[in-house]
């Protein structure tokens, strides 16, 4: 099974201090991934916590272009990172 995670609030993640922007990500924890997951396990090939996250992948993956989806996650991490 694979996990297809949005954002989970791990020290490493939190010590990157992310900037969001208007609508900002679902950060789940690791236990509710880990929680979903294990449950899903056996069930599905994948598994998508969140329902943002699963919008999210059906709107990039169903309905824009791979070009349009590429921009979006650019332009999403240049503004959640720009100091990199």
């Amino acid at each position: 099974m694979a996990c297809v995670a949005g954002p989970i609030s791990t020290p490493a993640y939190l010590a990157t201090n992310p900037k969001h922007g208007g609508i900002g990500p679902q950060v789940m924890t690791p236990e509710q991934v880990a929680h979903g997951a294990l449950e899903t396990l056996g069930t599905r090939a994948l598994y998508i916590p969140g329902r943002r996250t699963r919008f999210s992948y059906f709107l990039m993956t169903r309905v824009l272009s791979r070009k349009r989806t590429a921009r979006i996650f650019n332009n999403s991490i240049r503004k959640m990172f720009p100091d990199i």
